[in-house]
């Protein structure tokens, strides 16, 4: 093999091997930055839902997990973004409870109908950070969504927080094969250096 043909190679591994890592997918402003709730399906309880940089309640003030801003959910109202997933992809958030709420995370496969609801358990007036991993992929070309939803009886201070949403892909097993490719050549053709010194 001439040294173009092997140099062609071995940046090819060494590239392939670079992009095995997970990668993000995009859900549009998942972490309520600069553009409000823009991005977000949202439908009101008594109260729609909107974003913050800070919020006071009973005298604790409330910033963000991550960055800047969050989404504040009051008592019975959602929101969800259009997405879709591969099985073995990772949702990632977090979530903050206030007052008498119960929060939930919402799958809607496929359909505009909730299909699986995850009740979020923690404890009031903290951040918690939930994962999530898909079992099955969805159809890319039918509208799959990740949503949120807090439910209560009670009055205006019950509200579900919410920041940094995101899906991360594992890499599929031919990527990691790519990789391992790489790495072989890469061994290789360090291993030929020494023994033409």
């Amino acid at each position: 093999m001439n040294n173009w043909l092997k140099k062609v190679v071995f940046a090819s591994g060494l590239l392939c091997s670079a992009v095995t890592f997970a990668s993000p997918i995009n859900i549009i402003n998942g972490g309520f930055e600069g553009i409000g709730i823009n991005g977000w399906f949202t439908e009101p309880g008594p109260l729609s839902p909107y974003v913050a940089n800070q919020l006071t309640q009973h005298g604790t003030r409330y910033t963000a997990a991550e960055g800047n801003q969050f989404a504040v959910l009051p008592a019975n109202s959602s929101i969800r973004s259009e997405t879709n997933w591969q099985a073995g992809d990772t949702i990632s958030f977090k979530w903050l409870a206030l007052d008498a709420i119960d929060p939930t995370f919402q799958i809607y496969e496929e359909d505009l109908a909730v299909t699986k609801t995850l009740g979020l358990i923690g404890d009031a007036g903290v951040w918690h950070e939930f994962s999530y991993t898909f079992q099955d992929s969805v159809n890319p070309n039918l509208p799959s969504f990740v949503g949120f939803q807090g439910f209560s009886k009670g009055g205006p201070d019950a509200l579900l927080l919410v920041d940094d949403v995101k899906i991360t892909r594992i890499p599929v097993p031919a990527t990691l094969g790519l990789a391992l490719l790489g790495i072989g050549l890469m061994a290789r053709q360090r291993h030929n250096r020494k023994n033409t010194a």
